[in-house]
């Protein structure tokens, strides 16, 4: 009876509402607060996600190297078409070797100026901007694939990161839950009311959420390493906490599907 007990009241913490006030043992009082509550208690310490965004599309290191990198092939399209710069040579030919000579001793002595200019077969400049041109739209795609990557391992991380949190919180309430269970189990054997190994059950149980919440304490600071990574810093002042998600009911039809 005591583990059906607890296989049930375990069932029901984790569908009891967050807001509701719990007395599993009739002495142990466990308030607790609604994600819309603690969402209008708190809404000035949350971080919204857009802020985020346009935090790191200015401020990311990978952006803004793909953005020069754009703009460098941009500057490169029409320096393609021009023509390729003219050449001056001067020169003398037959000068006397003798440094106290007058350079117009020798009759043979000649001066030289020279002035070239290369002219590409026609239509072959054009074909150079319209490769420009191309390498240049290959750059920009690559510039707005690093965007997507790096807007979209922030969405990642970040939703992760209120997924963690959230998972927290039902973790400790059910581990609340199952403390005070653990007390019914032991108080119900003293008394000759229960087995002893139901209560070595309520306690192993309790002991695994506490080594869940340990794995999500070792998972949340990794997630909010990928954030200010993505952000561009080295470190985030104050702390990360993401809004709730809301989600929409989507309406659903063949046809629209099939489109």
């Amino acid at each position: 009876m005591i583990r059906t007990w607890f296989i049930l009241l375990l069932f029901v913490g984790s569908m009891i509402p967050i807001n509701a006030s719990a007395d599993i043992s009739g002495t142990h009082t466990i308030p607790m607060v609604s994600s819309q509550n603690a969402s209008a208690i708190y809404a000035k310490d949350l971080t919204p996600l857009t802020t985020l965004i346009s935090e790191a599309l200015q401020n990311n290191p990978e952006i803004q190297a793909a953005l020069q990198e754009r703009e460098a092939a941009r500057q490169r399209i029409l320096p393609a078409k021009a023509l390729d710069d003219p050449m001056l040579e001067a020169g003398v030919i037959n000068a006397p070797l003798l440094a106290s000579s007058p350079f117009n001793r020798e009759d043979m002595t000649m001066k030289m100026i020279d002035l070239s200019q290369r002219f590409p077969f026609p239509g072959k400049l054009g074909l150079r901007k319209g490769v420009a041109s191309k390498n240049a739209e290959a750059v920009d795609y690559g510039y707005q694939e690093t965007i997507s990557r790096v807007v979209r391992d922030l969405r990642v991380a970040y939703f992760d990161l209120g997924l963690t949190l959230e998972m927290t919180k039902l973790v400790e309430k059910n581990k609340l839950i199952l403390e005070d269970f653990t007390h019914l189990a032991v108080d119900h054997y003293v008394v000759g009311m229960g087995a002893q190994a139901d209560a070595f059950k309520a306690q192993t149980e309790v002991s695994r959420m506490q080594d869940e919440l340990l794995r999500l304490t070792r998972e949340r600071p990794v997630f909010e390493a990928e954030i200010i990574r993505a952000l561009g810093r080295s470190t985030y002042e104050g702390a990360l906490l993401p809004e709730p998600l809301h989600m929409h009911e989507a309406s659903l039809n063949l046809e629209s599907l099939r489109e």
